[in-house]
């Protein structure tokens, strides 16, 4: 017995409907037109991609960038922080205040709250983290300095 749901189509049949011209169907924004006055965009993305875009975004002036990444670094740590640390060095000198306006990107850690194995005796220092209440501002406070929209980047799992 075959599954209905579980096959094959034969063939696909062609459309009159250009896909970029499809209503449904909408362009990825520019950087530049993410970070339109008034937005939050959230990078929880591996710390190191993090930091690289958010010093892209502060050379170009186009948001305030705020790096929430309290990994711990540590010579023997569960997290690596050798690459973020030089990361971090790296970009330091492309920042640049950004131009007035409301937007602002905050650089999280996505592996933060990894699951990593740990065998009995393992020495290592646990620098994973979580965020609390106070790590980001509310939306109340969001409000006040003028972000009308929230944007999130996240990794795909």
């Amino acid at each position: 017995m075959i599954c209905p749901a579980l096959t094959m189509p034969s063939g696909v049949e062609s459309s009159d409907v250009a896909l970029d011209k499809a209503p449904w169907i909408k362009p990825l924004p520019t950087v530049e037109e993410a970070l339109r006055d008034g937005t939050a965009l959230i990078l929880n993305l591996e710390p190191v991609l993090g930091v690289r875009i958010a010093a892209e975004v502060s050379r170009q002036r186009l948001a305030h960038v705020v790096l929430v990444l309290p990994r711990w670094p540590h010579a023997d740590a569960v997290l690596p922080t050798r690459e973020l640390i030089a990361t971090l060095v790296g970009v330091s000198p492309r920042l640049r205040a950004a131009e007035s306006g409301a937007s602002v990107v905050f650089v999280l850690d996505a592996e933060r709250e990894a699951s990593v194995g740990r065998p009995p005796g393992d020495a290592r220092v646990d620098n994973r983290y979580a965020l609390s209440v106070g790590d980001l501002p509310n939306l109340a406070t969001l409000r006040a300095a003028g972000i009308q929209r929230l944007l999130k980047v996240t990794p795909k799992r």
